[in-house]
């Protein structure tokens, strides 16, 4: 296949302490000819429940739908350094959440069974295949974090970036 079958999908990660609340996941993409790649350009995720202490673990998911029409492989890459984890983008702070990630679903060869580290998710090594099938599959990207268990955390908005792409 030439390098113009491929599709990617930028996401955007915010997550919300204290009285703060915020998107979770924004995916856009990109679909080269015009037939196979994600079906929307946009997906959303909500983590609907704040952070009120410490120690404590939220989470979310979104249902991403590919179109595809051979074999797929599933990559996951930071956008910049550090990206892959949640990190506040309010008033200075520096302060950070454990992030960690998975692919599940039917559609996957070899989905996730437990959590994965935010560092290992991004590993250039790890990919997920995508078995053509019926050419439609449900992916669907989990997230947790988890708030200090030593200290409260910043209020604020927390944002983390992933480039996911599925290439064939």
């Amino acid at each position: 296949m030439s390098s113009l079958n491929r599709a990617s999908r930028i996401l955007f990660v915010t997550a919300c302490l204290a009285a703060v609340l915020a998107t979770v996941v924004s995916l856009t993409s990109t679909r080269s000819c015009g037939v196979d790649g994600w079906v929307s350009p946009t997906y959303n995720l909500d983590i609907a429940t704040h952070f009120t202490q410490v120690g404590q673990q939220q989470g979310g998911s979104v249902v991403m739908t590919l179109v595809h029409s051979v074999d797929v492989t599933l990559n996951a890459s930071a956008e910049g350094a550090n990206t892959e984890v949640f990190v506040c983008q309010t008033g200075g702070s520096t302060d950070t959440l454990v992030t960690k990630y998975k692919f599940t679903g039917a559609d996957l060869s070899a989905p996730d069974a437990t959590w994965v580290t935010s560092t290992d998710f991004i590993n250039p090594g790890r990919s997920y295949q995508v078995p053509y099938t019926d050419g439609v599959s449900e992916i669907t990207l989990q997230t947790q974090c988890t708030s200090d268990a030593g200290r409260a955390q910043d209020a604020g908005s927390y944002t983390a970036s992933l480039r996911i792409t599925a290439t064939w």
